[in-house]
């Protein structure tokens, strides 16, 4: 109980994931960009802008006062890296292959596996801030490196990995801090949630 008390002093009351709206990327495969200079589709905004207004509700704040982090503290939460360009369908067809080996092993020739992304969640430094205050983290990734977050977070294996589907653009995964001083995704998800995202009951 007193570890507890000591560890709630400094985490966050919610980890907030969320994945980014709608891009040129990902409503185009045959689009190519670097990744950072990939714009929003207009409704890649509109959805952002709805995220924003679900986060303000949650968090029953008028007037939160926001922060930004460093790139340093959280580039771990970038995405996959899927090595230098290439020829779109070359692109799908190394995705194709990624499917059928499995999403955790496979590394892109001159990219990243997720494995990979792993090993870079694993390194997010903690956040320090005034314990009298209530901290909520939100963090904007993408889909993969969210599903990996929660994979290092809550210590899910590989195979509990492979269930999880992909989250959609602008969809939330709250973890939210218990009374006995650990994170769960089921108190503000429900049941029926999970289920859609994948979660068996052990991963509850």
């Amino acid at each position: 109980m007193a570890y507890s008390h000591v560890v709630q002093r400094w985490l966050p009351k919610r980890i907030i994931l969320i994945r980014h709206g709608e891009s040129l990327g990902t409503k185009d495969e045959d689009y190519i960009s670097p990744d950072h200079n990939t714009p929003l589709t207009p409704q890649g905004v509109e959805q952002a802008n709805q995220a924003g207004t679900l986060i303000r509700e949650l968090l029953d704040c008028k007037s939160c006062n926001w922060q930004a982090l460093p790139k340093s503290k959280v580039i771990g939460v970038r995405e996959e890296d899927f090595g230098n360009f290439r020829e779109p369908q070359k692109l799908k067809q190394l995705k194709e292959i990624r499917n059928k080996f499995g999403r955790f092993l496979y590394r892109f020739p001159e990219g990243e596996s997720g494995a990979d992304v792993y090993d870079r969640v694993s390194n997010i430094k903690r956040l320090p801030h005034d314990p009298e205050d209530e901290l909520n983290v939100v963090i904007v990734s993408h889909g993969l490196a969210i599903r990996i977050f929660l994979m290092r977070w809550f210590r899910w294996t590989v195979e509990q990995f492979e269930r999880l589907k992909n989250p959609k653009n602008c969809e939330l995964r709250v973890m939210q801090l218990s009374d006995g001083g650990e994170y769960s995704l089921a108190i503000h998800h429900d049941e029926e949630t999970l289920d859609a995202w994948g979660l068996s009951p052990k991963m509850k």
